[in-house]
């Protein structure tokens, strides 16, 4: 889905940089007016620029959450860590291994994996 976004708001963005279709709706501020009255410097707004902003939006609220979902990921990740290398030490602390060891070695057997 966000390939396709992302697809029609350059395609979008194409058809103004290049003023394709340029006596169509897409170019009538009259257009928007009729739907909502802007403020002074904002009631030029095309139609067109309303679409572009539209998928903007889009984009904007989909990396916003993929974001929010990785930091909550790694934060989880990161508590299991720190029981995983917790748990190793103590139970290293009757074997006698050392502690810089451990937890690279935890990483790399549990983590990596995934």
């Amino acid at each position: 889905m966000d390939a396709i976004v992302q697809f029609v708001r350059n395609a979008l963005c194409t058809v103004k940089n290049f003023n394709v279709l340029g006596s169509t709706f897409l170019y009538d501020p009259n257009v928007t007016a009729r739907y909502y009255e802007f403020p002074s410097p904002m009631d030029q707004t095309t139609p067109l620029e309303i679409l572009i902003s539209i998928t903007q939006i889009y984009a904007l609220a989909t990396v916003s959450i993929a974001g929010a979902k990785m930091i909550s990921s790694s934060i989880k990740k990161l508590h299991l860590i720190s029981r995983l290398v917790s748990l190793q030490v103590e139970r290293n602390d009757a074997k006698k291994e050392k502690n810089e060891v451990v937890a690279p070695r935890i990483v790399n057997e549990r983590l990596l994996p995934e």
